[in-house]
């Protein structure tokens, strides 16, 4: 069996898994389907990845009132252990879940910061062993939030449109985006989205 099966296999049954035993992922999901956004086919899967990431989400351009069509790519060449895995697919899922809900526009700063700090945050990659195997941890207190604000800021300078304002668009964004736990909390009043 070659590196590439192996991976791909490796890949899907990580996901099958994450999908069907993870409580934090299924929550997601069915929020997605419970806003009325049909979960399209393939919404989740493994590719071949030539960056240097985990995963990431493809979003058509064109009308915001056309079908929901977000695609989530897992990077079955770069898998890692099982919880890095699940939390970048909820990270991934987060962002789904914000364009279902919000019609987040990439291309408006503004609105990618708070989807960056509310996936960052809410997808457990910022928890304190994800931070420490990543040697980024440099304090136990707010070091949580440093990790979303530092992520978040990375995501936006990988954005052409906001590349030159990141750093001002996520700190702007973060206090309403970061207690933004939608769809974990109930508390609705605490569910902002910035919109134009």
């Amino acid at each position: 069996m070659s590196t590439d099966k192996k991976s791909s296999d490796k890949c899907n049954s990580m996901l099958e898994l994450a999908v069907s035993k993870n409580p934090r992922i299924q929550t997601v999901l069915d929020a997605i389907e419970g806003l009325g956004c049909t979960i399209p086919k393939n919404f989740i899967a493994c590719r071949h990845c030539e960056a240097d990431i985990q995963g990431g989400l493809t979003v058509p351009d064109g009308d915001k009132k056309s079908a929901y069509t977000p695609q989530i790519i897992v990077c079955e060449n770069h898998v890692v252990e099982k919880e890095s895995f699940e939390s970048t697919v909820l990270h991934e899922l987060v962002h789904a879940y914000d364009i279902c809900r919000a019609k987040v526009d990439f291309k408006d700063c503004a609105q990618h910061a708070c989807t960056e700090i509310r996936a960052s945050s809410l997808s457990g990659e910022c928890n304190i062993l994800h931070e420490a195997f990543r040697f980024k941890l440099k304090k136990f207190a707010g070091g949580a939030q440093d990790c979303v604000r530092r992520r978040a800021i990375l995501s936006l300078e990988n954005n052409p449109n906001c590349k030159a304002i990141a750093e001002k668009a996520v700190n702007d964004a973060f206090v309403k985006c970061y207690n933004d736990e939608m769809p974990f909390s109930a508390d609705k009043a605490r569910a902002v989205f910035p919109t134009k």
